[in-house]
């Protein structure tokens, strides 16, 4: 959940370029916890009465749960992927396969037992022995869950002819090629129904068969712009940094010197963006999204920084100005739309550096005009959506989670981590 964000400065270098200073954050405000803030302004105290309205619930749950554990999960979850490797072999007969990778860094697997083979009447439980809880489903319900998933995407970036087809389906198989075919990625967005076995505090959340709060929580897979200097994703370098040629070591016209065969080596001059045409293709990003969700029926959408951690510019001397741009966008567009089935959007900004995405959300939407309420909080996603699902005095409320995609494809795709 960390945002690796460090400071920028404009010093100069003997070529008279500026170059980046980077300061490292305190420790300390990893234990930072602030109020949300909402706009329009939510009367604080809320209502003595929860049941006024489902919105009104859900701020009063939200704002008397106590703050998230933002140590648990914030280092790689060791414990927490051995526990769900642990299942996925005990269940499914998960088995990986020397050697081989479904996108490089991400460990190739098969599954002896998969659901759509299973007896759908079959129950199968995620134990925390530790606290005691118990996630259960029926091979059923992971069925149905898998039915659900669905692909959106831009029909003027994927054409609707059999090429554009055949290149959706590579790259939903791991197979999106380096340069314009990873950066179209930001226009093809995945959706499915997704139960949270755990919220960031890595406890394994309580539930029997059948409940069906969890058919109301969806994932919403998204690819941002990347400016951590990868081969996959060199148009965006290319695209998006008007001089990328002095920010990377070039040779004869290229970017070259690739570390780890997959990262640039930076020159330590700053990289300038192109401001207006990264406002406009993040504009989109967020138009598409939003469309996708509100036409499968979503009524609240919780955000987060998609592209502001290790992404966002910081290493190159833009980060602070991405993320300024990248309010900018969802605020303008939430300013323009209107919607359907969304009621409320919320962006989840836990707050890890004394300058963090939660306080470029506060002040960019400072003056906020539109429809559709916002809400920015110090808190966990999770648990903000499973909440969400959960109100006492008025129907649950259809849910999304926004989960930071790369431009490979692969739907989850870090889960495995070791």
């Amino acid at each position: 959940m960390g945002n690796k964000q460090g400071g920028t400065g404009g010093s100069a270098t003997g070529t008279g370029k500026p170059v980046i200073q980077h300061t490292p954050p305190s420790a300390a405000s990893a234990y930072t916890h602030l109020p949300p803030v909402c706009y329009p302004p939510v009367p604080h105290p809320p209502s003595s009465d929860p049941a006024a309205s489902p919105l009104s619930e859900l701020y009063s749950t939200l704002t008397d749960a106590p703050p998230m554990n933002k140590g648990a999960m914030s280092g790689r979850c060791h414990d927490e992927t051995n526990r769900m490797e642990a299942f996925m072999k005990t269940a499914f007969g998960l088995r990986n396969i020397p050697n081989e990778y479904f996108v490089p860094g991400v460990r190739a697997f098969v599954l002896d037992n998969p659901p759509s083979s299973m007896d759908p009447d079959t129950i199968v439980s995620i134990d925390d022995a530790t606290h005691g809880t118990k996630f259960s489903m029926s091979v059923r319900e992971i069925q149905q869950w898998q039915s659900s998933y669905r692909v959106y995407v831009s029909n003027d970036i994927y054409h609707g002819d059999e090429t554009g087809k055949s290149q959706i389906r590579e790259t939903l198989a791991g197979r999106s090629a380096d340069g314009e075919e990873a950066w179209k990625v930001k226009y093809c967005i995945r959706i499915s129904q997704n139960p949270v076995y755990c919220c960031f505090d890595g406890i394994i959340r309580n539930r029997e068969v059948g409940d069906p709060a969890d058919s109301l929580l969806y994932l919403v897979s998204v690819c941002g712009m990347d400016f951590a200097g990868r081969q996959h994703d060199i148009m965006d370098t290319k695209r998006y940094i008007s001089n990328w040629a002095e920010v990377y070591q070039m040779l004869d016209g290229e970017i070259v010197a690739l570390m780890n065969g997959r990262d640039f080596v930076p020159t330590g001059i700053a990289g300038k963006l192109n401001e207006d045409l990264l406002l406009e293709d993040l504009k989109k990003m967020a138009r598409l999204r939003l469309q996708a969700q509100d036409k499968l029926g979503i009524q609240v959408v919780v955000e987060c920084g998609i592209g502001l951690g290790v992404f966002s510019g910081d290493k190159i001397g833009f980060g602070v100005r991405n993320r300024e741009l990248s309010v900018r966008a969802i605020r303008v567009v939430l300013e323009e739309m209107e919607f359907s089935s969304i009621q409320l959007v919320i962006f989840a900004m836990p707050i890890f550096r004394p300058r963090d995405n939660y306080h470029y959300f506060v002040e960019g939407f400072h003056g906020y005009t539109g429809q559709t309420p916002v809400w920015v909080f110090d808190h966990d996603m999770h648990a903000i959506a499973v909440a969400a699902t959960k109100l006492q005095h008025h129907a649950p409320l259809r849910v999304s989670e926004l989960n930071p995609a790369d431009s490979h494809g692969v739907f989850g795709e870090y889960w495995q981590n070791h």
